[in-house]
């Protein structure tokens, strides 16, 4: 089996969301997940994020439904430990950025997200 792919949080976002260039190439992806076709890991950040973000909305019940749903098709949530956040470099623009490539890199993982969606289909696993 390939190396997991890290899912982004703007991908169930897109998925759930209004109407977005990015909607049914996203909603494409969570089906192939859905359907096991394709193999991602998340890290406890990208539940916090989409938490953060409805709140944010004062969307709560939508957020946690989404936060629910994300961990019961993605089976492996990946830790934010602390030696991976001290040997990133900062990105003061983004510190979720940060956070995620820390994650990424301790496990091996690419990233996917709605950039990647648009111009591909999911890779073959």
């Amino acid at each position: 089996m390939n190396e997991p792919l890290f899912l982004d949080a703007n991908i169930p976002m897109y998925a759930t969301g209004g109407e977005s260039p990015y909607r049914a190439a996203c909603r494409r992806l969570l089906r192939d997940i859905t359907e096991e076709r394709l193999h991602v890991v998340i890290d406890a950040e990208i539940i916090q994020e989409i938490l953060y973000r409805y709140s944010a909305l004062r969307r709560w019940e939508t957020g946690l439904t989404m936060a629910a749903s994300l961990l019961q098709i993605v089976p492996k949530v990946l830790p934010v430990r602390r030696e991976d956040m001290e040997q990133m470099p900062p990105d003061g623009r983004n510190p979720s950025r940060t956070t995620r490539c820390a994650a990424r890199t301790w496990n091996k993982c690419s990233c996917w997200d709605s950039n990647t969606t648009s111009t591909a289909s999911s890779p073959a696993i």
